[in-house]
């Protein structure tokens, strides 16, 4: 499996463990402009990390046990997180920038691809 479809498949799970836990008013929290700067900046930060040292941090990430483990870590710790809603919708966020992300980037693949 492609690395990019796999890590997408992990956000996916992510988000669904993020968002299950954030009660019935979902709409207005995920409004929450705080959260969401916050969750948008770490995502961006987290991918500019990885553009600045790729080696060294595509070597860690490509362990089964890390990027499995990270999804899983990040879903425990949404159903932890229950009464933290900001950091709910702040990882919501989060993950969402990293699918914007890596969906601008596939297709630009596929785009390259059909030249």
């Amino acid at each position: 499996m492609d690395p990019r479809h796999r890590d997408g498949l992990l956000a996916l799970l992510a988000l669904v463990g993020l968002a299950l836990p954030l009660e019935h008013d979902r709409r207005r929290r995920l409004r929450d402009p705080g959260a969401a700067l916050a969750g948008v900046g770490t995502a961006l930060a987290v991918e500019w990390a990885f553009l600045r040292c790729p080696h060294r941090l595509l070597s860690v990430w490509e362990r089964p046990a890390v990027n499995l483990g990270s999804a899983l870590a990040v879903v425990m710790g949404g159903m932890l997180a229950r009464r933290r809603p900001r950091l709910l919708v702040a990882g919501v966020w989060g993950i969402l920038t990293y699918l914007g992300l890596l969906a601008r980037l596939l297709r630009r693949g596929e785009a390259a691809d059909n030249r």
